[in-house]
């Protein structure tokens, strides 16, 4: 039987697209080494959640919108039932602090239409008598909900099935050979580069590398033909480590920036100079600029050059 696209791995992602791609016309067939969830589906809260958490880079947000709704539209095509919990979600705050930061939470879900609620501590435990006591405020959001994962990506694997794909067990891929796409670095002052690392962490705060749909790139290391992986462990800071991803053989980093004007990342946080995500630098000159979160009209406005939905990101 002729196969379209070979999807690679069954959990909940990649029996989404074989059941998306299914309703379509497309001839899939699904490889799976073990068994269906068995990798990181199965160990998941599988919380469906629509809120205005920062940590969802903004090209991302119309997906994480879309997808919320594609459960809804599709619910009546799951077979088995995904044994549906709607109980909300509660975003808990402990101190002063911490209400404060999950205040702009409620303000992005209410801008959604949502009609979440913020409740001071004694409503939370009211509504939640498990809550602890030293919770001093909450948001409830209503639009959240729990699906059984391995349910969910069995529902989608059937339906996907009953359009004419396949699914073989006991497959394991070793290797995907491409084409000659490629990502050039380079800098004038290192003539003769050994290795090259994009970002330390999967959602960096100064993220300038992204693909033609807006969307961010993973964190990419690559080491040069010839030179051997450095090793973390070995007591020598090798080429291409340095105290972010090695702090065992190059040093501890500091806790703070302590030069705000080199671009370089120097308590490895994810941010360099004003970008600093602990803010830092806020202090200086140079970072005369609106902190994350605040009201902004365009990206020269924000520390971190990044205006999103009229917010500093």
């Amino acid at each position: 039987m002729q196969t379209d696209v070979i999807i690679i791995g069954g959990g909940v992602i990649g029996t989404a697209c074989a059941y998306f791609l299914a309703e379509r016309g497309v001839k899939v067939l699904m490889l799976e080494r073990n068994h269906l969830g068995c990798g990181a589906t199965g160990s998941t809260a599988a919380i469906i959640s629509i809120s205005g958490s920062g940590s969802t880079p903004a090209p991302l947000l119309p997906l994480s919108l879309e997808s919320y709704q594609l459960f809804l539209d599709h619910e009546q095509n799951f077979d088995p039932p995904l044994e549906f919990i709607r109980g909300g979600a509660l975003y808990a705050a402990f101190d002063e602090q911490e209400a404060i930061t999950i205040r702009p939470f409620y303000d992005e879900i209410r801008q959604m239409g949502i009609d979440c609620r913020m409740l001071d501590g004694k409503q939370a435990r009211e509504f939640e008598p498990l809550l602890a006591h030293r919770v001093t405020s909450a948001i409830y959001n209503p639009a959240s909900f729990h699906v059984n994962p391995f349910r969910l990506g069995e529902a989608y694997l059937n339906a996907a099935l009953r359009q004419g794909g396949r699914v073989e067990y006991g497959v394991e891929v070793k290797d995907i050979v491409v084409g000659s796409d490629t990502v050039e670095l380079s800098s004038p002052s290192v003539p003769d580069p050994v290795s090259a690392r994009y970002a330390f962490s999967t959602n960096p705060a100064a993220n300038n590398l992204v693909n033609s749909e807006g969307l961010p790139a993973s964190p990419i290391r690559e080491v040069a033909p010839g030179v051997s992986e450095p090793v973390c462990g070995d007591a020598t800071c090798d080429p291409g480590e340095d105290r972010c991803d090695c702090p065992t053989d190059c040093g501890t980093p500091p806790s703070t920036e302590t030069v705000c004007d080199d671009g370089v990342d120097e308590d490895c946080d994810g941010g360099a100079d004003c970008s600093d995500p602990t803010g830092d630098c806020d202090a200086e000159p140079a970072c005369d600029c609106l902190p994350k979160r605040a009201i902004c009209s365009d990206d020269t406005e924000c520390c971190s050059s990044k205006c999103r939905g009229g917010k500093c990101r």
